[in-house]
């Protein structure tokens, strides 16, 4: 287990992302889009199994209806549909899914899905509780890699829990490939030799 024992800050642009000491794995986020009705949205919630099936799961990724349609023309998102993606009208003040929502706030709660599966490509559960607003991808992989490097501010430690593991360690399996091989990136070079999946306990 990755365990925070002091704080790690990271600063992009209108993004800050922070992680500070937490006996379990919590998330809290925060988006602003003025231009739209979506408008400020925050979220924050202690994970496990049972609340990330039920409250982040879910949450569909959401994008401008304009977005979506020069993805597809492009031959991108060709797996996009309404079913999966909120698409926000033109006029910014609702959205071209006939469902409606599945949550008054999905589109934070997207965001803390997208937060949670991209730090499970850390490969390793975390301890600690992470912060971000106006954060997305690309700010996530700034965000891993400075907090791989600030090695002052975390140990790796042998975590005994029941048979059931974490939800993050459950995402964490499921995305092991990829995490294999992001690690030897992330993590470094001075403590690489002794750190890989399948030695770090978790």
């Amino acid at each position: 287990v990755l365990h925070i024992t002091k704080e790690i800050n990271f600063t992009s642009g209108d993004t800050t992302i922070r992680i500070v000491p937490h006996n379990g794995f919590k998330v809290s986020s925060e988006i602003y889009f003025e231009d739209s009705f979506i408008d400020k949205q925050t979220y924050s919630l202690d994970l496990n199994a049972e609340k990330f099936s039920k409250e982040i799961s879910q949450a569909r990724t959401f994008g401008y209806v304009e977005q979506v349609e020069e993805l597809w023309e492009n031959g991108l998102a060709q797996g996009g549909n309404l079913d999966n993606v909120i698409a926000i009208h033109w006029d910014r003040k609702s959205i071209l899914n006939e469902g409606g929502l599945r949550f008054s706030d999905e589109f934070i709660r997207h965001k803390v899905l997208d937060l949670v599966g991209d730090l499970a490509l850390m490969g390793c559960p975390i301890l600690g509780h992470v912060i971000a607003t106006r954060s997305g991808h690309t700010q996530h992989l700034g965000f891993m890699k400075a907090m791989a490097e600030a090695t002052d501010c975390w140990e790796i430690v042998e975590l005994k829990t029941s048979k059931s593991h974490s939800t993050l360690h459950k995402v964490a399996l499921s995305t092991k490939a990829m995490g294999e091989q992001i690690i030897p990136f992330f993590v470094p070079q001075h403590i690489r030799p002794g750190y890989s999946i399948a030695t770090v306990s978790c």
